[in-house]
């Protein structure tokens, strides 16, 4: 059974009832095309990742507490992924190059 995140809370309070979690796929995601001005320079899109607030999402969707910060559309267990690093926190020392 598949439950929004403001279930799951009310779930784990309920007395007598065990559930049994997984974080499955994270499927709110933002595609953007990168191959046109502006997105085309990485600088940009560094700017636009770093101008979302995670948290203040998570926050709204009633997920406190429950899902964790994503970089990715799927969990690092999901099978089909493999493992992720973690981002680095603040500003990268130097900006990558695009990716063509």
């Amino acid at each position: 059974m598949t439950l929004r995140q403001s279930s799951v809370r009310k779930v784990r309070d309920l007395d007598g009832v065990d559930s049994y979690e997984h974080l499955g796929n994270n499927t709110g995601v933002n595609i953007l095309n990168t191959s046109a001005p502006p997105l085309d320079d990485v600088r940009v899109r560094q700017a636009v990742a770093r101008a979302i607030d995670q948290d203040a999402v998570i926050d709204v969707l009633g997920g406190t507490g429950l899902t964790p910060r994503s970089t990715q559309l799927f969990s690092e267990d999901d099978p089909r992924t493999g493992p992720r690093r973690s981002p680095r926190p603040g500003p990268p020392t130097t900006p990558r190059p695009p990716r063509n």
